[in-house]
């Protein structure tokens, strides 16, 4: 890039990507939360409504219409929490490969040096951990880091900034080079090439634009970066976001104009800022990068090229115990200092010094043990800890085998029992570095999710190391949980929020074989299931039916992928229609007992002798007895749904009985202005959403004029729609025929219909995000349009339909509102058209053009162009005030060039944008909507995999990780040049 006058002003911008873990510690994974409705979680809400974004932001022409899509980790500083990229990596493996393109992208823009940056493991406050757990959250953090990014890391990411002598000595002896901190964390400067005394620059009078030295103890060096407060606040709190332009503006004032050697304006901010907090501020993001080169306004850099290009000139000292997001220090991860969310007006944070000494309590307690019972096996515990990351990484026997010969010299054949001795005392360390998370202290309750969550690993510790080291620590811990002082009344303190919250999310091997054997009166399983963390292996199993009823018995291993624990169960469940369902699971005792219960229950229910089959299972199991209740949050879920399919059929067709026989009445009472009776107004409620999603739902084509006759009937009697439900399900329903149209190589048919669809998502009351079908057709306008017309003149069809088909892609493209290149296919279609002739003319026949009667073309806003509430709080309590955003569903197939429009300056106003309260979009569908082929490919290769599984000695977790990396970098379109089109990204005119 050509950098003009301003050479020597450099601009490097932050961003902090992170969400606490979420996984339900004994499940591995995360069970469905309501306060994320629509989607499953929050990482799926937040994950669709920033990080996919920023991945593929739309730059916009004046018009709002889409040019262009960019790549924002290319341009930017970054750094993702380990345990998020662990989900995303399996969850959503196409913005997974989107972050690491966009680092690769990085190295060859800014000399090698990549943007990507580490971040200490679980986001602990380093200060407020001890030595040996600083060191693991660093190697922890920099072994992830180099796995992902298949390089080594210049920094790490201290979580909340938070700093202290020892954590900079840490990071230096691992090799860090460099650190970013808060302005108000420095505490003294002076020059490096002059002999002056320190200057006192406490209160944030730091000069930001500088590098500066920081010399510690040992001897070793660190650079500290202090990024600029008040535009990082600006960015996050006063709406700075809210036009690209401007934010481009207030970064380029941030410079200072009478300095003549290079400097660096910088900022740090929560990456979420960009897309969950502030709509669309992916896209002012990726405007303000346009227009600072474009303008030559400064040299968009990183850290590690700043440093390598201009080393410090100054040195600092820190201010110890500090962090960005609290204004005493680090008091807010262990006092009542005052810092909260501030959604909760009046409330205390005493709990904090309490729960934190509740955890210390269990680590301390724990750490003779874990060092005794190791040393059975390693002469050094604690740097096998340290490598233990390469197990949390890679689950597979095989590796788990490779790490347990590298470290268990002491004892190289282990038993069995003795490897889940090493693995439950290794989880125990997991679960203990885990329960440090900052996020437990961060807001304002202790029952809040966050701190539930801490608590959880925290009894997830206390199990271990009862079962592994013998130890009986929970009832002191609760006797301090119970000084922990609750905001809420009916709780009291933190050991009733333990009891309430904590205590039931608990699965053992029982509860796991529970919810299979539940499960398996509903689905079908395999003789080989993953069930969450455990593997299951049928050894028997017997299923009976009688009407409505169903019966199954069997036999299951069941083992932890975790420590190799593992257990022998028989079960029993019955289903005797609705809710009622009973199930009962015992450790296997002998085949003859196991034997005698599938005689005698079989008997019972062949003669429907219900009681006895209850009265059966309860001689045989005893107190093991569950119910539907005791399934986990998502099968609940996904079974209940099963068992309502009846009553709801029977529950649609009285309903339309009863409003097809009053609709004449309705439109009597709807012309005289008088109120429907609430009785009529709720069926008709009924029936129109019904209706709606009935409709949507078709395997055939959707009978768009059906919807609009519904719509129209909702609006004449004032129905109040599901706007969130059909939305999504409107969204799901294009994508699919997007897909169908793709696969049936762009056939006519699939186009009109996906343009009806596209229309009536215009139309239609609720707002409806397509952005991913808009960024689906700008790539594949540019990539197939052209294709397409000459295939089709190759093969002889006639003008008329390829005449026609241009007209409609034209239409669909001015509905999605994407910006077409006037010409393209006007001259394809020409040069097609002579193709044809001249095919045609070999065979003595003529085509003659036929001109196609014009289409309307509908008035379809992708959004409303209203601006949206960026203040209104999350249903729960998250990390900032959280407001809409949108998904990009996209991925880039190569390097595209604008077409001749610029940029709007907005950068926010996307008319493709949409509510995401009003949506959810599950990994599967996108991953279904962005790579047909793919998703095939996979499906057939995990169906094989299920059939061929061997034993234990397989490594499925691992492949089955390999293939998410392989399958989402194919749909990252592997390698790209650089986020924006050459004419772009060097300041040409578009």
């Amino acid at each position: 890039m050509t950098k003009g006058d301003n050479m020597d002003r450099y601009l490097c911008l932050h961003l902090h990507f992170y969400q606490p873990p979420r996984e339900n510690p004994w499940l591995g994974e995360i069970e469905y939360q309501e306060s994320a409705y629509p989607f499953h979680d929050w990482n799926e809400r937040i994950n669709m409504e920033c990080y996919r974004s920023n991945g593929a932001s739309r730059i916009l022409d004046a018009e709002g219409r889409v040019i262009d899509l960019a790549n924002n980790y290319a341009k930017v500083s970054f750094n993702f929490g380990p345990t998020l990229l662990s989900w995303m990596e399996e969850k959503d493996p196409v913005t997974y490969q989107r972050i690491l393109q966009g680092d690769r992208i990085s190295q060859q823009l800014f000399g090698g040096h990549g943007s990507a940056i580490a971040q200490a493991y679980n986001h602990v406050i380093m200060p407020l951990a001890n030595l040996r757990d600083k060191e693991t959250q660093v190697i922890w953090g920099l072994r992830d880091f180099e796995r992902r990014f298949k390089r080594d890391a210049e920094s790490m990411w201290l979580p909340e900034t938070a700093v202290d002598t020892e954590t900079l000595e840490v990071l230096a002896a691992n090799g860090m080079k460099y650190v970013i901190l808060a302005p108000r964390q420095a505490k003294a400067v002076r020059s490096l090439v002059k002999d002056e005394a320190w200057s006192d620059v406490s209160g944030e009078r730091v000069d930001p634009r500088e590098p500066y030295l920081v010399r510690l103890p040992s001897g070793r060096s660190i650079v500290a970066f202090f990024y600029d407060g008040a535009i990082s606040k600006a960015v996050a709190f006063e709406g700075l976001l809210h036009n690209g332009e401007g934010f481009a503006n207030r970064l380029i004032g941030g410079f200072d104009n009478h300095r003549t050697r290079p400097q660096l304006l910088h900022i740090a901010t929560d990456g979420e800022t960009y897309g969950h907090h502030h709509l669309n501020g992916d896209m002012a993001l990726a405007y303000a990068l346009w227009h600072l080169e474009k303008n030559k306004l400064a040299t968009i850099t990183n850290y590690g090229q700043y440093l390598e290009l201009n080393p410090p000139r100054f040195e600092a000292q820190i201010h110890e115990n500090t962090a960005w997001s609290c204004a005493h220090g680090i008091d807010r991860w262990r006092s009542d200092c005052g810092c909260n969310s501030g959604m909760k007006g009046g409330w205390h944070q005493r709990w904090r010094e309490p729960m934190r000494k509740a955890l210390d309590f269990v680590r301390d307690e724990m750490e003779t043990p874990f060092e005794e019972t190791m040393k059975t096996f390693t002469p050094d515990p604690w740097s096998a800890r340290n490598d233990y990351m390469e197990v949390i990484d890679n689950r597979s026997r095989a590796n788990v085998e490779r790490w347990l010969q590298k470290w268990c010299t002491a004892k190289p054949e282990l038993t069995e029992e003795e490897t889940t001795t090493v693995l439950k005392a290794l989880e125990a360390q997991r679960h203990l570095l885990l329960m440090y998370t900052s996020c437990g202290w961060f807001f304002d309750e202790i029952s809040g999710i966050e701190t539930i969550q801490n608590l959880q690993y925290a009894y997830r510790a206390l199990e271990l190391g009862e079962s592994v080291f013998g130890l009986q620590l929970q009832e002191k811990f609760l006797k301090l949980l119970e000084e922990a002082e609750s905001n809420v009344p009916e709780l009291g303190n933190g050991r009733t929020a333990f009891d309430r919250f904590v205590a039931p999310a608990r699965v053992d091997s029982m509860r796991i074989g529970i919810h299979f054997a539940v499960a398996s009166v509903f689905e079908t399983y395999s003789k080989k299931n993953e069930v969450y963390s455990h593997r299951i292996e049928l050894m028997e199993f017997d299923r009976f039916d009688a009407g409505r009823a169903r019966m199954a018995c069997g036999v299951a291993k069941v083992r932890s992928r975790l420590t190799y624990e593992r257990h022998r169960m028989a079960f029993g469940v019955v289903h005797l229609g609705d809710h009622n369902v009973s199930a009962g699971i015992k450790f296997f005792e002998s085949e003859a007992q196991y034997q005698t219960l599938l005689k005698e229950a079989s008997q019972a229910f062949d003669r429907a002798d219900f009681p006895k089959v209850l009265r059966v299972f309860d001689r045989y199991f005893g107190s093991s007895l569950y119910s539907l209740k005791d399934l986990f949050k998502d099968e609940q879920r996904k079974v209940i749904d099963v068992i309502m399919s009846d009553s709801m059929r029977e529950t649609e067709e009285r309903f339309a009985h009863i409003y097809k026989n009053n609709y004449p009445l309705l439109c009597y009472l709807t012309d005289l202005q008088i109120a429907t009776p609430k009785v009529f107004a709720h069926v008709a409620e009924f029936v129109a959403n019904r209706g709606l999603h009935h409709t949507l739902e078709t395997r055939e084509r959707v009978r768009v004029d059906v919807l609009r006759k519904y719509l129209a009937e909702a609006k004449k009697f004032s129905v109040p729609l599901d706007h969130v439900g059909l939305s999504r399900v409107l969204e799901q329903v294009v994508e699919k025929r997007m897909l169908e149209f793709e696969k049936d190589d762009g056939s006519i048919e699939r186009l009109e219909e996906l343009l009806e669809l596209v229309e009536l998502a215009g139309e239609s009351p609720f707002k409806t995000n397509l952005g991913p079908v808009q960024n689906w057709f700008f790539l594949w306008y540019r990539s197939r349009a052209k294709e397409r017309i000459h295939e089709a003149a190759a093969q002889g069809v006639e003008a008329e339909s390829t005449n026609r088909w241009r007209k409609l892609v034209e239409l669909l493209g001015e509905n999605l509102r994407v910006k077409l290149p006037e010409v393209a296919l006007a001259t394809a279609l020409q040069a097609a058209t002579q193709t044809a002739a001249y095919a045609q003319s070999q065979t003595s026949m003529v085509i003659a053009p036929v001109s196609t009667p014009p289409i309307p073309v509908r008035a379809s806003p992708m959004m409303d162009s209203a601006p949206k509430d960026e203040t209104a709080p999350a249903p729960e309590q998250e990390a900032n005030n959280a407001s809409d955003g949108f998904a990009d569903d996209f991925v880039f197939s190569e390097t595209l060039s604008a077409p001749a429009s610029s940029p709007t300056k907005a950068g926010q106003a996307d008319p493709s944008a949409t509510d995401r309260e009003n949506q959810r979009r599950t990994p599967a569908a996108v991953m279904e909507a962005l790579a047909p082929e793919e998703n095939a490919a996979l499906e057939a290769h995990g169906a094989s995999h299920e059939i061929d599984r061997a034993d234990e000695e397989t490594n499925q977790v691992q492949d089955e990780k390999g293939a998410n990396a392989e399958r989402g970098h194919a749909l990252a379109g592997g390698e790209i040049s650089g986020d924006l089109p050459p004419a772009v990204a060097q300041g040409l005119p578009t």
